[in-house]
């Protein structure tokens, strides 16, 4: 037979209403609040052997979603550091986004002021070598072609080859 027997006390009234409280009284000692039995102090010490059991058994699943929801306390802890990670990344990320946009912008700007002069610099490029076959065509002009004679007969010197030949 346990030490504790549960019992129900009647205290003070409130509103008119007594009010109840259960209490445990040691039976060896009779003094109230000795040591508890949680199984005998919650289910009561005639209660039957599979109510204890039940009873058992709602502790030990009790304990074990403390011990889940420890872990699980844990995990999330884990996650928000996590979480705060990426967002810094991103930040991080974004800046160098914004530098790289910035820069393309000005890259952008002078790309097209290097088009702008490559453009111009190919026309004054076409017109000096229209200008030089040109001049090539003018001195081409003033050369003398004698009929019959193959080119580069005349060898070293033109003037004896000409006086020769007249």
């Amino acid at each position: 037979m346990p030490l504790l027997q549960p019992h129900w006390c009647i205290g003070e009234l409130q509103g008119g209403q007594p009010r109840t409280r259960r209490t445990t009284t040691n039976t060896a000692t009779k003094t109230p609040g000795g040591p508890r039995d949680p199984v005998t102090d919650s289910v009561g010490d005639g209660a039957p052997p599979s109510l204890h059991l039940i009873y058992q058994t709602m502790m030990a699943q009790h304990k074990q979603i403390q011990g889940d929801n420890k872990k699980a306390r844990l995990a999330t802890k884990q996650l928000q550091v996590a979480v705060s990670k990426v967002a810094k990344s991103c930040s991080e990320i974004g800046e160098r986004i914004a530098t790289t946009e910035t820069r393309t912008s000005v890259l952008e700007a002078e790309l097209g002021t290097v088009v702008q002069q490559s453009t111009m610099h190919e026309s004054q490029l076409t017109d000096i070598q229209w200008k030089l076959e040109d001049f090539e065509n003018q001195q081409r002009h003033n050369n003398l072609c004698i009929l019959g004679t193959q080119e580069g007969a005349e060898g070293q010197d033109t003037g004896a080859f000409i006086v020769k030949k007249i």
